[in-house]
This record gives structure tokens, C-alpha cells and sequence, in this order.
């Protein structure tokens, strides 16, 4: 007891000794990281980070951003399903809700640059009434009717107008998905369907900002997939950005009785457009671009770093048996019934801390262990795989 000192010892026989397999306090998270670097292969990692099993996902940002030099700030989890990003990991989220075969996604989204503001903003809402995002159907442009966007239109420009003071210093995150369309045989209202390829990305912006500085940013992102194209002169980007459904499979605005693969938004540097945090957009590549200078191996090469093979030699490096044993041995505090504080209290039943300390005086002839691979937190059971 740690209160009195009262020690209490029992001496059992025995020929059958259960024994636990000592578990670490870290864990091994593979993840497939997504950088906005140059050097050429070096855009898609595949890391394996050593994080403690009871930690959040933002220490798996934190030792994602030092294999890879990259600012912990700067990154963000996702889940990615299918080409397109399925929602973003809060960083408070515990790692124990992870399972051991979850693979998660980590973005580099870096912060923007400031830019100056324009001087009038009545000019920026006059011209964005004449440049307002076309909605697409197929190959062929709809009629100026069927145009359609919804921060920019004549209904909700005012109040933008009132808001637009309170989404100034706000930064959102935007998915990029890469698109294309496919010519199906049975269809209902478009003999085009999008099909997406390639790898997601994420960018970070104002919540208002201009088109021109969404295109060089989104440009920065996806300019390693076509190294040869020369770079593009007065803003003629090889792409046109379309607002679309997480999935990119439609527009995330227009009625799915119009058709519309998604609403374009135009590059012109005095229009403002305005963005929601998580909001999708469809990176609708140039036909001729995407057949000549798309280069499809670089989008699916994936780096492998070698955090990936060491963490696979830790993983089988076996544990002997004098560890087994020594975590046997090994001081353990509990809280039980002490006699002598008891009685110290006038009879009162009384529990305190106590250690607990288990020692072998001697083996018997033919001794049986047993390994206990199974362990418990907080009433789930896991088993454990170590070699």
C-alpha cells in the first residue's frame, strides 16, 4: 500500500503461465500525400508516419510534414473515394478511430498570397454581370438564358454586396477533380456522361477572390501533368473551371432536367468570384491537350518514400520472450482494499493505491506460455499482430 506500506504476499504454484505480448504506444499510419512540389514525380508520396495510438490526426499532419519538408499548417486529411475528394478529416479526430488498414489522404493546400484589392467595387460587380459562367450541356453551349451561377446573378448580387466585408479575411478549401466526357449509347437527356481520372487536389483561397487568381492557382496544381505545353499567354489556360457535384458527375447548381455537366466559370481578372469552404470544381481539360499532352504516367506515378520500407522492417521485427516476460514482471498500480487503513479509519471500509508487483521464484520441469494477444481499451478488444 502506498499510504501505510502494509505488504501482502501469495505464493502460487504453477505449470501454465499466460503472458502478454508487450504493445507499443505508437502505430504506423500509411497515408498518400499530394504536394504542390516541382520536382518532377515528387507530386504523389506514398508516407508512412509513426504517430502515438492515442493521438489526433494533427500529429499525423505534423510527421507527414516532416518526411515530406512541408509546412504542418499547410496540410489537410481527406478521405478520397473513386477520383474525387469524399469529405475532409477534422484534425481533432482521434487516430484510435482509425482502423489498421485505413489509408487516408493528405493534401498540401498552401496558404494564398496576398493580393491587392481592386479599387472599385461596383466596377467588379458590373463586369461580373457580363461574364457570368455559362452552363454546359455536352459539347455545345446553352443560350444566354440558361445561364446560371450561384453567387453572381441579379437575385442575390445585393446581398453578396452586404457580405462581402465579413468573407474578405476568410479562406476556404476547394477540390479539384480532373474531368472528361464519354460518349454513352444509352442515355436519357446528354449522350455525354463525365468520367473522372487522375489524382484530386485541393487549393486554398479567399472566399473572395478574382477568376484570374483561381486559375493560377489551380495552373500551379496541375501544371506538372503537361510538362511540354509551352505556358499559356494571356491567361488562354489549356482547361476551363466548372462548378460540379462532389463527385463531378453534374452540376451542383442547374436542374438535373437541363443536362448541365457543371457551369463554367470564366478567367478575367476583374471578375470576383465568390467560394464555399469544400466546394467541388471540375477541371475540364482541352481535348487536343488531353490527347497530346496529357501525360497520363506522370498522373498515376506514385512515389514511394522510404519511410514506407523502414516501417516495414519495424513492423517484422520479431519480439523475443525476455520482453514478453519483462512486461510480466513489470510494476502495475491499482486501487484495492487495504486491511491496515481499515482499520486505521475506525473499521471504515477503505480503498487505496497500491502497487502490484509480480515475480518468478521458480520454474517447474516442463513450463506451458501462453500468448496473449488479445488486449482491451475501454471495453473494445483488439487483437495485436506482432510477430
Amino acid at each position: 500500500c502506498t499510504l501505510c506500506g502494509l505488504e501482502n504476499n501469495s505464493f502460487d504454484p504453477f505449470s501454465f503461465l499466460p503472458i502478454p505480448i508487450p504493445e507499443h504506444d505508437f502505430r504506423w499510419v500509411t497515408c498518400t500525400a499530394v504536394s504542390a512540389s516541382s520536382v518532377p514525380g515528387q507530386q504523389v508520396v506514398q508516407v508512412c508516419c509513426r504517430v502515438p495510438k492515442r493521438g489526433s490526426i494533427k500529429d499525423l499532419l505534423h510527421a507527414a510534414g516532416g518526411l515530406l519538408s512541408l509546412e504542418a499548417g499547410e496540410l489537410v486529411a481527406a478521405e478520397v473515394a473513386n477520383g474525387y475528394i469524399f469529405r475532409l478529416i477534422n484534425e481533432d479526430k482521434l487516430l484510435s478511430a482509425l482502423s489498421d488498414d485505413a489509408r487516408p489522404w493528405i493534401f498540401n493546400a498552401p496558404l494564398p498570397e496576398a493580393r491587392p484589392k481592386s479599387g472599385d467595387p461596383a466596377e467588379n460587380l458590373s463586369s461580373t454581370r457580363s461574364s457570368t459562367p455559362v452552363s454546359i450541356t455536352g459539347s455545345s453551349k446553352s443560350s444566354g438564358s440558361r445561364w446560371r451561377h450561384p453567387f453572381r446573378t441579379s437575385k442575390n448580387i445585393e446581398e453578396e454586396s452586404a457580405s462581402k466585408s465579413e468573407d474578405d479575411g476568410k479562406v476556404v478549401v476547394v477540390y479539384l477533380v480532373h474531368r472528361r466526357l464519354k460518349k454513352v449509347q444509352r442515355y436519357f437527356l446528354n449522350p455525354y456522361k463525365s468520367e473522372l481520372f487522375g489524382t484530386p487536389v485541393t487549393l486554398r483561397l479567399p472566399a473572395q477572390c478574382s477568376s484570374l487568381q483561381l486559375y493560377e492557382t489551380a495552373w500551379r496544381m496541375v501544371r506538372h501533368l503537361v510538362p511540354d505545353l509551352e505556358e499559356p499567354l494571356h491567361a488562354q489556360y489549356p482547361f476551363t473551371l466548372s462548378t460540379v457535384k462532389r463527385d463531378g458527375t453534374a452540376c451542383a447548381h442547374c436542374s438535373w432536367r437541363q443536362g448541365c455537366h457543371g457551369c463554367t466559370i470564366p478567367w478575367n481578372e476583374a471578375s470576383a468570384v465568390g467560394l464555399t469552404d469544400e466546394e467541388t470544381l471540375g477541371v475540364d481539360w482541352d481535348a487536343t491537350v488531353l490527347l497530346r499532352e496529357y501525360k497520363e504516367k506522370i498522373a498515376e506515378h506514385v512515389h514511394s518514400h522510404e519511410s514506407v520500407q523502414l516501417s516495414q522492417i519495424e513492423r517484422k521485427t520479431s519480439i523475443s520472450l525476455e520482453q514478453c516476460l519483462s512486461s510480466l514482471v513489470q510494476d502495475e498500480e491499482i486501487t484495492a482494499f487495504c486491511r491496515e487503513c481499515t482499520k486505521k479509519a475506525d473499521g471504515e471500509f477503505t480503498e487505496s493505491k497500491q502497487q502490484k508487483t509480480l515475480g518468478v521464484w521458480g520454474c517447474p520441469p516442463l513450463l506451458v506460455l501462453q500468448l496473449k494477444r488479445f488486449h482491451s481499451n475501454n471495453g473494445i478488444a483488439y487483437k495485436l499482430f506482432n510477430e
